[in-house]
């Protein structure tokens, strides 16, 4: 198996929702999730009628031969470079913290830097030693790029009597920006997830699809990644996805850890991120049982595999993809 990059250039605002802020559709995020990205691959082969390739999809997903990172921005400079992006590292000063002279005066000088640095959501892959040894108190770490300009829109729902207004919140992507996704597969299995991402990006990801939002296409074929790199962040990322050994490991996926991987979790740094959502029946939707998972950019120290949760209360498989991708860290 190989790791590949697929780039999506957006043809219309984005709309991705959260759940965890109680579904409030003025209030988006930029990254798109794995377990949401799997679940929509799943319904694009659903609707067009490929039932033995999507129950393929699922066991190769589930036996770990097929793989999915979230989402995450890139931007590509006037020398058209290729800038990858990765969730912020959840990681403490581990050195500093473990050390016997850590007093009063570090913890409040860790506390500053960490509310300084708050608002930064993604760190360039090139870069992310130099943040991680900002975290260890070596230097300042200033790095906030812009993706999206973001905008709340107003909207009127005439379906009562009387029309009510609403607002709808959006991101649209700078034309040197987008999202891209790492996989990790076979090379047969890329071409027919190729043909699938085309067809997902015609009918949008995200929400507000019936409005047009979330369409895309590919920025170009899906590259495979190797220790030589197309551009500078690609070769770093390669390097680190292969790092098993490293002492911390960054998830850049969804994680839904197995029951004999919770001791694992609670000894790293991590953050729960509440998912839900819809199933879309022939004629009508059924809200999807609530769970918590291991959110990207949570960091162990060791790679945990996550599983993939499938209920069949609708009278057919639904599933929650929550397969670990990392990257080696330190």
């Amino acid at each position: 198996m190989s790791y590949y990059i697929y780039q999506l250039k957006f043809d219309s605002p984005v709309h991705f929702g959260q759940a965890e802020l109680g579904g409030n559709l003025e209030k988006i995020a930029l990254d798109y999730p794995s377990d949401t990205l799997f679940s929509a691959l799943c319904c694009e082969l659903a609707q067009e009628g490929e039932l033995n390739l999507l129950e393929q999809f699922y066991h190769k997903a589930a036996s770990g031969n097929i793989a999915f990172s979230d989402l995450y921005p890139y931007t590509v400079d006037i020398h058209g470079e290729c800038c990858f992006y990765v969730p912020k590292p959840i990681l403490g000063n581990t050195e500093r913290h473990n050390s016997g002279d850590y007093q009063y005066e570090d913890a409040c000088r860790d506390s500053r830097k960490k509310k300084a640095m708050k608002h930064l959501k993604y760190v360039r892959a090139s870069q992310i030693t130099a943040y991680v040894q900002s975290l260890l108190g070596h230097h300042e770490f200033e790095n906030n790029p812009e993706f999206v300009e973001s905008a709340l829109i107003e909207k009127v729902n005439c379906r009562n009597d009387e029309p009510l207004p609403y607002y709808v919140g959006q991101h649209m992507f700078y034309d040197n920006t987008g999202l891209y996704g790492i996989v990790k597969a076979d090379e047969e299995d890329i071409e027919w997830l190729q043909n699938v991402f085309t067809l997902l990006g015609l009918s949008g990801i995200g929400g507000k699809r019936s409005s047009g939002y979330g369409k895309f296409h590919l920025y170009d074929d899906p590259f495979e990644m190797d220790e030589f790199g197309v551009y500078e962040d690609d070769k770093e990322l390669y390097r680190r996805l292969l790092d098993d050994k490293a002492t911390w490991q960054m998830a850049i996926s969804m994680v839904l850890p197995a029951r004999d991987d919770i001791a694992k979790v609670t000894q790293g740094w991590y953050a729960l991120r509440k998912r839900s959502g819809f199933i879309n029946e022939a004629d009508h939707v059924v809200k999807r049982d609530s769970l918590y998972m291991v959110t990207s950019g949570s960091c162990f120290a060791g790679r945990i595999t996550g599983e993939i949760a499938v209920s069949t209360g609708c009278g057919h498989p639904v599933y929650r993809y929550g397969k670990g991708l990392y990257l080696g860290l330190i």
